[in-house]
């Protein structure tokens, strides 16, 4: 029984890897491996000027080993050349076994950087089962984003080859009413869509090409009533304007359809047009 005690340091060759550093009034007790203790580090200086001579320089790692049922754990904080690290490994192929858990027995919140720099980066997959709050510090939502004055909100980039399937934004619900879209301004809803496809909106503007105002010019070619009397009877629907097979087919383009609408509603104003002057000449035959 016994105890080893060292007064500075062990040394371990030309090198000292293990270094202690007693409490006092000025600074803290600080047990440092592979480098003298060094008190600027602890400092809320961003980036501090780190000084280490080099008898204390260990290019190396700390690595703590341990057994479980899927086989050997390897723990290791250390230096790989370039950056720090903190690695955990097994000798098994399932990613689940031996997971580096941060604060997850004691739940205390892990902070990453600040506010300036330390950005938190995931080469491979992020998955989060609780929430995620942005610019909030207690997320009501699964998601939840509050921006400052100023601030811009979410911008999703997607890119895909020619006539290739993908999403940019997709949101999947089980109740035709639940509400997949909200917009909110000073509490008041202007913009919803829900689960079935229905839409709810303030107004709506839609980009058009060209308006059927063309029905007015000159050279336009109207076809007679007679000629329309027999296409309706013969396709039960108005000329240039989709069956509703197609419609059914090939769904409908607002914007579109409001033009052809629009179109044909200008063709009835010159057929009234037209039928008013025939009506003028017969009164003016009658009249005689």
């Amino acid at each position: 029984q016994g105890e080893l005690q060292l007064e500075n340091g062990l040394k371990l060759g030309s090198a000292m890897p293990i270094k202690y550093q007693a409490a006092t009034a000025s600074q803290k007790e600080i047990l440092s491996f592979g480098a003298a203790p060094n008190n600027g580090l602890s400092s809320i200086t961003c980036n501090p000027t780190v000084n280490v001579a080099p008898l204390y320089q260990f290019n190396g790692s700390i690595q703590l080993h341990g057994t479980n049922p899927a086989g050997l754990n390897v723990m290791e904080v250390g230096f790989d050349g370039a950056n720090s690290i903190i690695e955990s490994a097994i000798n098994s192929t399932n990613h689940t076994d031996n997971r580096l858990l941060l604060n997850y027995y004691c739940g205390r919140d892990v902070f990453i950087g600040n506010l300036t720099s330390g950005d938190l980066t995931a080469n491979h997959n992020l998955n989060v089962i609780g929430k995620i709050g942005i610019g909030i510090s207690h997320p009501l939502f699964k998601l939840d984003i509050v921006g400052a004055l100023g601030d811009n909100g979410i911008c999703v980039s997607t890119y895909h080859s020619n006539h290739s399937y993908g999403y940019g934004v997709k949101q999947v619900c089980n109740d035709p009413h639940t509400k997949s879209f909200v917009t909110e301004l000073n509490g008041t809803t202007n913009f919803l869509v829900y689960g079935n496809g229905t839409v709810f909106a303030r107004e709506v503007f839609v980009k058009v090409g060209t308006l059927g105002d063309f029905v007015f010019e000159n050279n336009y070619n109207l076809i007679s009533i007679d000629e329309l009397s027999k296409f309706i009877t013969k396709h039960k629907h108005l000329p240039g304007v989709p069956s509703a097979i197609e419609v059914q087919r090939n769904d409908m383009n607002v914007g579109e359809f409001v033009n052809i609408l629009l179109q044909k509603t200008e063709e009835q104003a010159l057929y009234i047009i037209k039928l008013q002057e025939q009506i003028n000449e017969l009164y003016d035959i009658i009249k005689k």
